[in-house]
């Protein structure tokens, strides 16, 4: 299996997507994207290196939003614990700390 048949396999893997998503994706022709995949025929130099940019741009696209909304939802559940703290115990909610450990 060729080096960049294997990255494709496990970015695909990774970011689900069709062929040709794919394709479109990374600046490639529909039938260039299927022989790549499948293994039909070895692409070009410039090809590969598309392909790696386009790789490499998405995951770090997709890598930022996730851990953006990751920590909006963590903010929030502390939000949300802090309000019923507050509702409980009368307490400001700029005061509570919560700490977690493991």
């Amino acid at each position: 299996m060729s080096d960049i048949r294997h990255k494709i396999e496990e970015f695909r893997k990774k970011y689900p997507m069709s062929i040709p998503e794919f394709a479109q994706g990374a600046h490639l022709h529909l039938q260039v994207a299927y022989n790549t995949i499948n293994g039909k025929t070895k692409p070009r130099e410039q090809t590969i290196k598309e392909i790696e940019q386009f790789m490499k741009k998405y995951s770090e696209e997709n890598d930022k939003i996730t851990n953006e909304t990751q920590d909006e939802d963590i903010n929030s559940i502390i939000n949300k614990l802090k309000a019923k703290i507050h509702d409980k115990t009368g307490l400001n909610p700029s005061k509570i700390d919560i700490v977690f450990s493991y």
